[in-house]
């Protein structure tokens, strides 16, 4: 500090003629900068440095040793006077420091006896050694940080409340868009159409407001007062293949109490299986359905014959009121899924008709694909009228030629009113989606346009359950390889399988007309000339698969399409296995009963006669009106019973015919006619007789 002085003493000219006399050092009032400066000035260490410079040279100035009081301005000369006469002092300097940030501001006052005015220098030096922290403000600043900080922290533990929302979202569910909005009102906000509402959310991105949030997650916390809340849940989410909204049932009221932390948790895991139903009948919009004893809960199905029922997990009746019949199904749902039915009015009846009004009774557990030839229990309120006698056959036809009635028949395989289909507009850039055609266990398929070639095709879409089974995507796969190997004009064609990020499809010729499941709905049993002409179709395009070493194993009247001009094709090969992956699955059993081969009961030895078996049952059904076996315990008859002959129930057909069913639905694979085109050699053999 010695040092920084040496500039401003140099200032003042007398000094140094003043040597070896004494000086008086006298200091001015208001050097130490006041309580509330953040720097101190330390007036001590201003003397001292003042004094050691003095006595230096080329000064060696002697400095009195008498404390005086601070003088204040303006300065008296008297005063001034009185001082240096009193101390016998050739001069008195005057010093004040005060603090300047980290540096000093040093005013230095000299004046000697006699003077008429004094000297006067200020400048601004290193702070070092004269400036100091002001240590009282400081610890008084922490005190007072501290003070804030507790207040802060008490008034947030006891004056604010945390909301923690958590999510339980549906396993089934994919692609949720949810959004939260707290208020004081229960009026829910809107959702924009889906595709809409999902463009808004990702121009917006994920946010936490204070009150709201966007693209939530499955935990969600907010800070708000304490007192009563609305909190809505909203958004959008695929289930099913459709898109859905959250409803009322997403919004709660909720109380916070002070300072506390409330959880509030928005189960969407539904707790009962939506069973979708759809009712093939004349008055198909005017059937009742409700489970079990819950008749005051019936609800009717739609124009187009369908209803929706919501049946918890657990053994259940489904009832099914129509015509004065009533149909009860036992239903057993095992995982809150969706789950379809569909139900043929006519059908049963004309079942329970032939089997002498006896109740068909078969168990079926939900995820299982039902099928509208079983699992139902029919009892008539009244004994069914007796059927109309079959009319004669007309003139016959020849074999291979199909010529079945199609003006009336319904479609069952493509509902009239198709709802509007879930995939995507346009798939894998070339395949513009126009209808959902129908849904099993397999998948969803659906009306499409490929834009490229310029054609109508059918798309197979796996469906989200089995799309996350390892085993159900491999079999699928090995379904379009099955596939893709057939070229026949009596076989559904597979032309591409592609996949899009996790969606698999499976594009397939697009078949216009109706199944033989529908024909026999509307019309009843066909006239045994042409059911031979549909058979002959049916083993052409069979032959062909089978000399590729593909077999179908689902084979009913449900797989076999007719188009407007008669041609057969067989489709579906849901089940279909290269021969020699049998090997490995031998005690697989895949099948629909009625239909179904007694080696693919037991598991054992099944190969392409289990297909010439289920064309035996077909061709019964198709000139009875019914299959072999309807009644009691139809996998027991189909292992043990002898088949009933066909001429029993139409005594119009020759010997020849139920030789050939015979042929066809022995129960050793070994005793069973050997081949499809066998079986057409027979046809002919059967169209030949008088």
């Amino acid at each position: 500090a010695a040092d920084a002085l040496a500039p401003l003493l140099a200032a003042f000219p007398p000094l140094p003629t003043l040597w070896h006399r004494t000086v008086v050092l006298v200091p001015l009032t208001d050097s130490g900068g006041g309580l509330f400066a953040l720097h101190h000035a330390d007036e001590l260490a201003l003397r001292r440095a003042l004094t050691a410079a003095l006595a230096s040279p080329p000064y060696e100035l002697g400095v009195s040793g008498r404390a005086i009081a601070p003088l204040d301005e303006p300065l008296r000369a008297s005063d001034l006077e009185a001082i240096a006469a009193s101390d016998r002092a050739a001069a008195i300097m005057l010093y004040r420091v005060t603090p300047d940030g980290a540096q000093a501001a040093v005013k230095l006052v000299l004046f000697t006896p006699g003077a008429t005015d004094v000297l006067e220098v200020e400048r601004t030096i290193d702070g070092a050694g004269l400036i100091s922290l002001n240590l009282e403000l400081v610890w008084l600043a922490i005190g007072l940080v501290l003070a804030l900080v507790l207040g802060a922290v008490i008034w947030t533990l006891r004056g604010r409340s945390e909301l923690e929302v958590r999510i339980k979202t549906d396993p089934a569910g994919k692609d949720e868009a949810f959004c939260i909005e707290i208020n004081h009102s229960s009026a829910r906000p809107s959702v924009a159409e889906p595709a809409a509402f999902r463009a808004q959310l990702a121009q917006a991105g994920q946010e936490v407001r204070r009150r709201g949030a966007t693209l939530v997650g499955k935990v969600t916390r907010f800070r708000l007062a304490p007192g009563t809340w609305d909190v809505h849940l909203y958004g959008v989410y695929e289930r099913g293949g459709e898109q859905r909204t959250l409803g009322p049932s997403c919004s709660q009221r909720v109380t916070l109490g002070r300072g506390r932390s409330t959880p509030l948790t928005f189960d969407l895991v539904p707790d009962s299986a939506e069973v979708r139903i759809t009712i093939y009948d004349v008055n198909r919009g005017r059937v009742g359905l409700w489970l079990d004893d819950r008749e005051h809960e019936k609800i009717l199905t739609n124009g187009d014959g369908e209803a929706v029922l919501f049946a918890p997990i657990g053994s259940h009746t489904l009832k099914i009121e129509a015509r004065g019949m009533l149909l009860e199904q036992p239903l057993v749902i095992t995982s809150p899924r969706i789950e379809r039915l569909q139900i043929n009015i006519e059908r049963e009846r004309r079942l329970a008709e032939v089997s002498g009004g006896l109740s068909l009774k078969r168990t079926h557990a939900a995820g299982s694909a039902p099928s509208p030839e079983r699992d139902l229990q029919l009892r008539a309120e009244e004994d069914p009228a007796p059927r109309a006698p079959v009319a004669a056959d007309p003139a016959p036809v020849a074999a291979g030629a199909a010529t079945l009635p199609m003006a009336s028949a319904p479609a069952i395989a493509r509902p009239a009113a198709p709802a509007a289909p879930a995939a995507p507009g346009m798939l894998l850039g070339r395949y513009r989606i126009v209808a959902e055609l129908g849904r099993g266990a397999m998948g969803v398929v659906y009306r499409a346009h490929d834009t490229n070639l310029e054609r109508e095709v059918a798309i197979k879409a796996m469906s989200s359950e089995l799309r996350a089974n390892p085993v159900a995507l491999n079999l699928f796969t090995q379904e379009a390889k099955a596939l893709a190997q057939l070229n026949h004009p009596n076989i559904v064609a597979v032309y591409d399988q592609a996949t899009d990020g996790d969606d698999t499809y499976m594009m397939m010729e697009l078949v216009e007309g109706t199944t033989l499941e529908a024909v026999l709905a509307e019309r009843g049993a066909v006239p045994w000339r042409r059911a031979l002409g549909v058979i002959d179709q049916l083993c052409a395009g069979l032959a062909y698969a089978h000399a590729r070493k593909v077999i179908h194993r689902d084979i009913k009247p449900a797989n076999v399409f007719v188009t407007p001009d008669g041609r057969v094709k067989l489709g579906d090969f849901g089940l279909a296995r290269v021969m020699r992956e049998l090997a490995i699955r031998r005690t697989e059993i895949r099948g629909t009963p009625l239909y179904m081969a007694p080696e693919q009961i037991t598991g054992t030895n099944v190969g392409h006669r289990a297909d010439l078996y289920a064309v035996g049952c077909t061709l019964f059904e198709l000139v009875t009106g019914q299959p072999p076996f309807v009644d009691g315990d139809i996998l027991y008859h189909q292992m043990n019973t002898p088949p009933p002959r066909a001429s029993a129930l139409r005594p119009e057909l020759p010997a020849a015919f139920d030789e050939l069913v015979f042929a066809c639905l022995a129960k050793a694979p070994e005793d069973r006619i050997a081949t499809a085109d066998d079986i057409r050699t027979q046809l002919r053999v059967v169209l030949q007789t008088p």
